[in-house]
């Protein structure tokens, strides 16, 4: 089991350390096989590094073999890197001080863009990557390591930015009853979301560890919310937290999948709420697609009722390379569900604590035309397990 590192993803409440980790005495050995040290200092950090051609980047193509104390959270003390430069970025030669080693370290509450989990280790060992082009494991696209063996998070900039939620009256199948009123929302901090609903082979890697042989990259589903947050066991008798719902934001079960993730992992994983999730659909677009368009040709092909649960990343992503947020799936949300929403502005909402307190808040979906927007919401009683539903992961930045 792995501990939980307190000073990075804290849980809800918990204020973060005001130190901010500083990096001083930065070396390099200038041959093949290099070796860059620096000193941390004051506080944790995540640190990235970068080399230099009389102060212009290399590229983070040529930096993707580094090892040791890099692209992960670093604890305080003096570190070392290890880059082989003749393997992948060969035929160049060093003269000091044209070639440099530039190292970044990024405060536990502002991490860089990309988060990765490998699953193919026991340990599920956690990376940072401040670009696509960071990535050890290749660029994303039709790339099926991110469909299994790594589970790999955008974070969404989400801070304080004012926004969105809901739809107009006009918008084409605008539902009547309230679930989509047009309001202004703000959320507190940024968060990390899976880029894919999670598939079966990274459930089944979350929850047998390296020897599972399954092998499908179609989203995971049969998962009640109940399941995920409360209790393994989805029975009518399984008990809910106490005083629920109100204290079921936070509340994980202990034999819970997502308490036995965290446990796995060491990060605060959950379900996203519904505002995060239709922010991040939504990549900085105010229209009723997430790509910020109105066509409706490839959405239709993958939204059909015969044809809901198919392999993930098959259709364009949007602008933050999340994919199948619209279509395939519908997705589990924290929140209860409710219709008759207040236009009044909000910031962090999380649904009510009354009310209709079993159902939770679905969102994407699958069904044709009216529900393929983004700000369409469903519902579902939280013990029920369906094909056609799956979930997507998030992590929320103190």
């Amino acid at each position: 089991m792995k501990k939980i590192i307190p000073v990075f993803l804290l849980a809800a409440g918990t204020v973060a350390s005001a130190a901010v980790p500083r990096v001083s005495n930065v070396t390099m050995t200038q041959y093949g096989k290099c070796r860059i040290g620096y000193t941390l200092s004051e506080a944790p950090g995540i640190v990235t590094f970068d080399i230099l051609t009389n102060g212009v980047s290399i590229g983070a193509q040529n930096l993707t073999n580094a090892v040791g104390d890099v692209n992960r959270l670093v604890q305080p003390g003096t570190r070392a890197i290890q880059w082989n430069a003749s393997e992948v970025w060969p035929g160049h030669k060093f003269r000091t001080p044209c070639v440099t080693a530039k190292v970044t370290v990024w405060p536990t509450n502002a991490p860089p863009d990309w988060l990765a989990v490998d699953l193919t280790k026991a340990d599920c060992p956690v990376t940072y990557y401040a670009s696509e082009a960071a990535l050890p494991w290749g660029s994303i696209g039709g790339n099926q390591k991110y469909k299994g063996d790594v589970m790999l998070m955008r974070k969404i900039p989400a801070s304080h930015v004012l926004s969105f939620m809901g739809s107009p009256e006009t918008e084409s199948y605008h539902q009547t009853d309230g679930r989509e009123t047009r309001r202004m929302c703000t959320l507190t901090n940024d968060f990390y979301i899976g880029i894919y609903p999670l598939t079966f082979r990274q459930y089944y890697l979350l929850n047998e560890g390296p020897t599972t042989t399954e092998s499908r990259f179609l989203p995971v589903w049969n998962q009640a919310y109940n399941m995920l947050r409360y209790h393994a066991k989805n029975t009518e008798t399984t008990p809910r937290p106490v005083d629920f719902p109100k204290t079921s934001r936070a509340f994980i079960g202990s034999s819970s999948a997502i308490k036995a993730w965290r446990d796995r992992t060491g990060l605060v994983l959950d379900l996203p709420t519904s505002a995060q999730w239709e922010y991040a659909c939504r990549a900085g677009t105010d229209t009723s697609l997430y790509n910020g368009g109105h066509t409706w040709a490839n959405l239709t092909a993958i939204c059909s009722p015969n044809n809901h649960n198919y392999e993930v990343g098959q259709y364009a992503a949007n602008s933050w390379q999340l994919y199948d947020m619209i279509g395939n799936v519908y997705e589990w949300c924290l929140d209860c569900y409710e219709a008759g929403i207040s236009s009044d502005a909000v910031t962090d909402p999380q649904g009510p604590v009354e009310g209709s307190r079993f159902y939770r808040k679905l969102r994407g979906g699958y069904t044709p035309t009216d529900n393929m927007r983004v700000a369409f919401v469903a519902s579902e009683h939280d013990r029920v397990q369906r094909t056609d539903i799956g979930f997507r992961l998030c992590i929320t930045l103190p």
